[in-house]
This record gives structure tokens, C-alpha cells and sequence, in this order.
């Protein structure tokens, strides 16, 4: 449980957990894609998720669809990002070309992941 989170402009927030613990339902509270059981969110600022399932009928690989996530989301320019699992399907030079621009990022973000 959570009783307060604070998120400051500049924050890197990484969860790691086992699957069923909840790290991607938060991220879809705090993007108000679903509504909490109790409590409230309050949002100051635009966010953007890039999400895990990738709902999308195309004959782009999986790689590619993810990438076009991540860069529909970047170039929204949000405050905040949410990235869930944003590494699904990425070759490792896309991966570190994704980590140095998260580096870059002037916003905060929150990542969940498996991997450590």
C-alpha cells in the first residue's frame, strides 16, 4: 500500500517486482486510466504511459511497435513518464540508445520492469 507519493520533476523511479504486485496497475492510477479503490490522485502536470500490451494489428514487429510507443510518448514532451516494461521487444542497441535518452529526459518518469 501507498499512503503518499510525491513525484518531483526530475525523478527516476524504477519498481521492479513480481508479476501480480501491482507496479502496472499504479502506473495506470497515476495516468488515470483506472480509478483507485480508496484515496485520490492529484495531478499537476501532463503525463504520458507507454504501455506494456501493445493492442495494435500491424505487420510491424513487435520491436518496432514498442519503439513507436516510445517515441509517440517522447515527443509529447510530458512531465511525467510512465514506461511499462519499455524494453519488451527491443534489440540491446535500441536499449541503450533508450537509456541514454531517458538520461537526457528533462522530466520524471517511473519505470517498471522485470529485469533488474
Amino acid at each position: 500500500n501507498i499512503n503518499h507519493l510525491k513525484i518531483y520533476q526530475n525523478d527516476r523511479i524504477g519498481l521492479v517486482g513480481k508479476n501480480g504486485n501491482g507496479k502496472t496497475t499504479l502506473l495506470h492510477i497515476l495516468y488515470k486510466k483506472i480509478v483507485p479503490e480508496e484515496g485520490i490522485v492529484k495531478q499537476f502536470s501532463h503525463c504520458e504511459l507507454i504501455p506494456q500490451l501493445k493492442l495494435i494489428e500491424s505487420t510491424k514487429s513487435g520491436g518496432e511497435v514498442t519503439r513507436n510507443y516510445i517515441r509517440q510518448a517522447l515527443d509529447k514532451n510530458p512531465e511525467l513518464l510512465l514506461a511499462d516494461e519499455p524494453t519488451t521487444n527491443l534489440d540491446n542497441n535500441y536499449i541503450e540508445k533508450l537509456e541514454q535518452d531517458l538520461k537526457n529526459w528533462h522530466g520524471a518518469f517511473i519505470i517498471v520492469s522485470h529485469d533488474r
